[in-house]
């Protein structure tokens, strides 16, 4: 406890939380010991780091799984498991869909408009940085040919509608000032 609280005065130190970490191989507990706990959010989480490696072996499981996630479809926590699902574990679709067609039609339905729309936030976000760096890196390039051409920095603020502050930055970062 002590190496993580040094900081703290003496008088708090009775305060101070008392815990231990202890680490277990995955590899080494079977499903049914993960099955076993109460928690379903706690024993699906489990499940996911356990097989994040091998998607085959984690689609055997996906319906348990699901199945444990149910209390918990309409929270936030379940969508941070979908999401590592997703990203983390890059859980294709087909296994998901395989273990969601074994679900009843309500969890079938609640699960699969999670996955979709987490895969559709993805998708517009990355639409959005993409359009966002397509917009910098063509005002960049229209601020650095028209200075070249030398067109002065107000008539450049009229053409891109950058400020002379970001234009200027452009310029000094592409050493046309210093």
């Amino acid at each position: 406890m002590d190496m993580y609280f040094t900081t703290y005065p003496g008088f708090l130190k009775k305060y101070l939380p008392v815990f231990s970490a202890e680490f277990i191989n995955l590899r080494e507990v079977s499903p049914q010991q993960i099955y076993v706990l109460k928690n379903g959010l706690l024993g699906s989480a489990i499940m996911l780091q356990k097989y994040c490696f091998n998607p085959e072996e984690l689609a055997d499981h996906m319906d348990r799984i699901i199945k444990n996630l149910n209390p918990y479809l309409e929270s936030n926590v379940t969508e941070t498991i979908f999401v590592y699902m997703i990203e983390g574990i890059r859980l294709e679709r087909k296994y998901l869909t395989e273990a969601v067609k074994k679900l009843s039609e309500d969890m079938n339905t609640k699960v699969m408009t999670i996955y979709d729309q987490l895969i559709m936030e993805g998708k517009e976000l990355g639409l959005k940085e993409g359009k966002e760096k397509g917009i910098t890196e063509t005002v960049q390039k229209t601020v650095l040919n028209a200075y070249d051409a030398g067109i002065d920095v107000a008539t450049i603020r009229i053409i891109t509608r950058e400020s002379v502050e970001k234009i200027n930055l452009i310029l000094q970062q592409n050493k046309r000032l210093s």
